[in-house]
């Protein structure tokens, strides 16, 4: 293994004050030279004097060579003589010394009245930048040398100990910066995947780096498709789902009539050393690994595979390249898997997993892959149904039984907050995976998930917490994508009665009204929050697509508005129609969203003239 290199020792530059005479004499070619300047006590740094506008004072000269760590000091200062050799010498002397004869008088004159009225201003060095830039060659050192050590042609203790160094680096945000900076991720990439490809052993180290290198946001290298083929590799490897066994476990083990050789034992420990190392710097960052801090023993969730779905959900959110690349590789089969063994953990424990800090954290994470999975990708969402189809019924079981629990659960704690990002989690995989896709409202209204979904609204509309306006704007946006194209579902929700004995559009209207506020029959909307105004417009969505075919349905609207009209509903619709243009222009995403608003305000404007 080539010697570490090291960042050059910086030392401080030297001024030498000392005592210089003037010495002024002509040589044989009449130029003129002069030696110093007669100041008493004079700064002097290469045998001249320093001025206050001189050159010397800046670090654009210094030279940062080998040779050289620091400006030299020269301590003596002699007049220097020349010594004419030819005629021809002597000719061209006198010229110049006519020349110089004239201006070194009044010029030394000028220096000597100037440094005797007023003390020469010495600029100090700083040694911060030459400190800066030792700092950051010697950080660009550690990586090189770390680097050099990850090469296959080291041996395999070097490749162990580099692997634990890398994870530190990579740990560290000015580490990954400069990482980005010099173009060296690529280079660190490369020697991860020859690890991967060949020693399964160090497949914890490496899952540790590659999640640290993908908290840089500005790491543009980790959405590309190589970079995604790496990841699911680490996270699909025989190795990356168990845990290395911690110090208690070992010493528990039962001894063995035939050990191993003493040097397949001593392979062993050392892999066992280098897995409690990385584990405990994984474990400093429970709060970025989302580690519960229930959990006795934190070092048993820290596994390759928990590193790479935790690093998939960061980039998958981010890029929507990296998305189309990890479903080529196989990973919306991998995130079903994973969130199908947490749905049914989850519907076999059903009376004890909320106490189960484990469990939940599993399922929060699990459910965040696959969000990130389905996020404005229409093939995602396709593959995903089609894929398995015990995905939707899943998480609609999921959703009501937290819902209930929830209700019971009275006291809000960090608990609590986890299960409540989970029933969003899951809220915002249903909404995807419906969005615009016959399969997916067809498979929910097969599960009865209009009638299930209804009573989350129902709940959340009851209370006024954030969670529960995120959980009730989720809702009513995941009926309206079931009904809006599905005559089936739109039955469903005509029939469905509220806890309370009433109808769902009674239900309904009264949540429009409640959130609308009206003086003299005319809204006044500069006096409605933002919440009430969203609420109410896809209330009003939602109570336009029911009852677009349903007479019943429009009687029961109407008798439930009562001095109100349909025309509140339109006024409400118009309103936020504007405002949503206003805060999104030109995207996309945002014209097919006000299209469809605008369809259902035609709807509900033919209705109101019947």
């Amino acid at each position: 293994m080539p010697p570490r290199r090291y960042g050059k020792s910086l030392k401080p530059v030297v001024v030498a004050t000392l005592p210089v005479p003037i010495v002024s004499e002509t040589s044989q070619d009449a130029l003129d030279c002069e030696g110093a300047v007669d100041v008493g006590g004079a700064s002097a740094i290469f045998g001249e004097p320093l001025e206050p506008d001189s050159s010397c004072n800046s670090l654009d000269d210094f030279d940062f060579s080998d040779n050289v760590s620091a400006w030299k000091v020269q301590t003596e200062s002699k007049p220097i003589k020349t010594k004419a050799n030819s005629n021809d010498m002597g000719e061209v002397g006198a010229q110049q010394g006519k020349r110089l004869g004239q201006s070194g008088d009044s010029d030394r004159k000028t220096k000597q009245s100037k440094a005797s009225k007023e003390p020469i201003a010495i600029q100090q060095v700083s040694t911060s930048f030459i400190g800066e830039f030792g700092q950051a060659r010697a950080k660009l050192d550690d990586i090189d040398f770390v680097i050099d050590g990850l090469v296959s042609s080291q041996s395999a203790d070097v490749r162990m100990a580099s692997t634990v160094s890398l994870v530190k680096l990579c740990r560290d945000g000015e580490m990954r910066a400069l990482l980005r900076a010099h173009s060296l991720v690529d280079k660190v990439l490369e020697c991860l995947q020859g690890i991967a490809d060949k020693e399964d052993s160090l497949t914890l180290p490496v899952a540790a780096a590659l999640f640290y290198l993908s908290l840089d946001s500005a790491n543009t290298q980790m959405v590309k498709g190589s970079t995604c083929r790496l990841l699911f590799q680490v996270m699909t490897s025989p190795a990356s789902a168990t845990a290395p066994l911690t110090q208690l476990e070992q010493e528990a083990k039962p001894l063995r009539r035939f050990q191993k050789r003493k040097s397949d034992e001593s392979t062993a420990n050392k892999l066992q050393d280098l897995a409690g190392k990385v584990i405990e710097i994984c474990v400093q960052d429970c709060d970025v690994l989302e580690i519960p801090s229930e959990v006795e023993d934190r070092a048993s969730l820290v596994t390759a595979e928990h590193l790479m779905v935790l690093a998939c959900s960061h980039l998958l959110s981010r890029d929507s390249a990296f998305r189309e690349s990890f479903r080529v590789v196989g990973g919306l089969e991998k995130s079903s898997l994973l969130l199908l063994e947490a749905l049914g953990d989850a519907s076999r424990k059903t009376s004890a997993w909320l106490a189960d800090a484990r469990l939940v954290y599993r399922l929060g994470r699990d459910l965040s892959l696959m969000e990130a999975v389905t996020f404005l990708n229409e093939t995602n969402q396709r593959s995903v149904l089609q894929g398995s189809e015990e995905v939707v019924p899943g998480l609609i079981q999921l959703v009501s039984i937290i819902t209930e629990k929830i209700k019971e659960r009275q006291e809000r704690d960090e608990m609590s907050s986890k299960i409540e990002r989970c029933r969003l989690s899951a809220l915002k995989i249903l909404v995807n995976l419906t969005n615009h896709n016959e399969t997916g409202w067809r498979q929910l209204g097969a599960a009865g998930g209009v009638d299930q979904i209804f009573q989350v609204l129902e709940a959340c509309s009851s209370t006024s917490s954030a969670d529960s306006y995120d959980a009730l704007t989720l809702s009513l946006g995941l009926i309206i994508n079931c009904i809006e194209l599905s005559a089936e579902n739109r039955e469903q929700l005509l029939a469905v009665r509220a806890s309370s004995g009433k109808r769902s559009l009674q239900l309904l209207t009264e949540l429009f009204r409640s959130k609308v506020v009206a003086v003299n029959g005319e809204i006044k909307f500069d006096k409605m929050k933002i919440e009430d105004l969203v609420l109410a417009a896809y209330t009003s969505v939602l109570l336009g697509c029911s009852i677009q075919d349903s007479p019943a349905g429009l009687q029961m609207v109407k008798e439930a508005l009562g001095e109100w009209t349909l025309l509140s509903l339109i006024q409400v619709l118009d309103y936020f129609i504007v405002c949503h243009q206003e805060a999104d222009k030109g995207q996309t995403a945002t014209e097919e969203f006000i299209s469809s608003l605008q369809s259902v305000v035609k709807v509900l404007a033919k209705l109101a003239r019947a």
